[in-house]
């Protein structure tokens, strides 16, 4: 959908003025009025979407589509991207093609997804009685218990003004019929390595509220451990946008999920682990491998399936650097979601 004001067609939304003119007109209207359902209004819709341009002054730079697909992505799930709640961000991404196209500053607006957005969907899917994630600073009282019967003891030091660094982050969540809770923690070591893999480190609301990204960050590790509603996969669907490995990370170009998907499609490699494609192979091959044993090839990159993701590197480089966790026995995950990863062979 573009902007058209006098008979010229405008790139982005421009002003607060001709935001106002958009949403005026028929279809645009119209679209919002489609938006509204059980958790939000048109009318509340409207004034979260002014709300989220005075927060945000570059989403004026934004085209008017990608604005609107934005807002719908996140009042399809009820979500309040106004800004003010944390449920939910409109994070303005530089367009590269469409701002050398036009010799100007073009940007995309992208939905992101906050820790209380997560939190509330965890609470509509019904499957949770209890969901908290908090931030632990170096003059608070945290001690913790893992194994068969996990337990956090967490005290804030409200008595000072200045309760110190951050020292890590925890998750919890209760489920119903379950004595214990499911608990995730991780160290600001940890969190600032998500942090640098994000492509909004340097802009969106990992500058302008940083605790409530580590917050989510470590929320997003513990819904592993919940069924997952279809809200919760579209939203964390929406938050992988934040993190292109192995894409451009310099805010240049926001891929969403289904160009990441391409894009590692086309750089992927099949990778043999079945005798059966060893034996296809010729009968010269065959016989060199009878005898001589073939060197064993090591992974130079990992995808997360859930992620959609590929990380370059080797196993030990990715785990000395946080990206992926070695749970043992030749199992390694992904830092952000937990789930396992699988090797992807060089050319």
């Amino acid at each position: 959908m573009e902007n058209k004001t006098n008979n010229k067609t405008s790139i982005v939304l421009g002003s607060k003025a001709e935001l106002k003119k958009f949403l005026e007109r028929q279809d645009v209207s119209s679209a919002i009025k489609a938006m509204a359902g059980k958790y939000l209004t048109g009318d509340r819709i409207t004034k979260m979407i002014l709300l989220a341009a005075n927060r945000q002054p570059k989403l004026f730079n934004c085209t008017p589509r990608s604005f609107l697909d934005a807002c719908m992505k996140s009042a399809e799930l009820g979500l309040d991207f106004g800004g003010a709640t944390g449920q939910a961000y409109l994070v303005p991404f530089r367009n590269g093609p469409l701002s050398k196209k036009h010799n100007r500053t073009v940007l995309d607006c992208t939905f992101i997804p906050g820790y209380q957005g997560l939190i509330e969907l965890c609470y509509r899917g019904g499957s949770a009685t209890y969901v908290d994630a908090q931030l632990v600073y170096q003059k608070d009282k945290f001690t913790y218990n893992l194994g068969s019967e996990p337990r956090i003891v967490f005290e804030p030091n409200l008595d000072e003004e200045d309760r110190g660094d951050v020292k890590c982050a925890f998750a919890a969540i209760r489920l119903k019929d379950s004595p214990y809770p499911k608990l995730e923690i991780m160290t600001k070591k940890q969190l600032l390595a998500i942090k640098e893999r994000s492509k909004a480190k340097d802009s969106g609301p990992w500058v302008t509220d940083e605790p409530e990204m580590m917050r989510k960050t470590v929320l997003r590790r513990a819904l592993k451990y919940i069924p997952k509603t279809p809200e919760i996969e579209q939203a964390l669907e929406a938050d992988n946008q934040l993190y292109d490995i192995g894409l451009p990370t310099n805010n240049e170009v926001g891929l969403g999920v289904e160009a990441i998907k391409e894009r590692i499609a086309k750089k992927r490699k099949p990778i043999v682990v079945n005798a059966k494609s060893v034996a296809a192979e010729s009968s010269t091959k065959q016989t060199e491998q009878t005898e001589q044993p073939m060197a064993k090839e090591e992974p130079t990159a990992y995808h997360c399936s859930h992620c959609v993701k590929d990380y370059e590197g080797t196993a030990k480089e990715l785990v000395a650097t946080n990206v992926l966790e070695d749970r043992g026995e030749g199992v390694l995950t992904c830092a952000e979601c937990g789930m396992e990863v699988e090797p992807i062979m060089g050319d």
